[in-house]
């Protein structure tokens, strides 16, 4: 994690991303650790697996640094901001010839929600998880 730079207060941790093959490990123990510290614990293997496939996405399909960012209020929210004007595609589960594409499919199961915005450089991929009313 020594080319990666992470900011953080009570509610909220901005880490930019090696640029690298590295980046999903990177993002993955970010997560775990802040959800952790913050009491999300029960969350973190979900988050880990939606946040890896996004990281990994921004690795293979864009160029430059990756911005993973995590927020807490009544639901934790993460995104990752890449430099990919490349729009997101849902892989088709039908297909045992395609390699790849099913990530989002993940996060779609996972996720409370989940979304993307276009923004000057790039795009934002996000999702948010919530603890089951008890």
């Amino acid at each position: 994690m020594d080319d990666m730079r992470v900011t953080a207060d009570d509610e909220r941790v901005t880490a930019v991303l090696s640029d690298g093959p590295l980046a999903p490990a990177e993002a993955r123990r970010v997560v775990q650790a802040v959800l952790v510290e913050w009491g999300f614990g029960d969350l973190a293997a979900d988050a880990e697996l939606m946040v890896s496939e996004m990281v990994t996405n921004a690795f293979l399909h864009a160029s430059g640094p990756t911005e993973l960012r995590v927020r807490r209020n009544e639901v934790v929210t993460v995104e990752v901001a890449d430099h990919s004007p490349v729009d997101l595609v849902l892989g088709r589960t039908d297909s045992t010839r395609r390699v790849g594409g099913l990530g989002l499919r993940i996060i779609d199961r996972l996720a409370r929600r989940w979304g993307a915005r276009e923004v000057d450089d790039g795009k934002v991929l996000w999702f948010e998880l919530a603890r089951s009313p008890e």
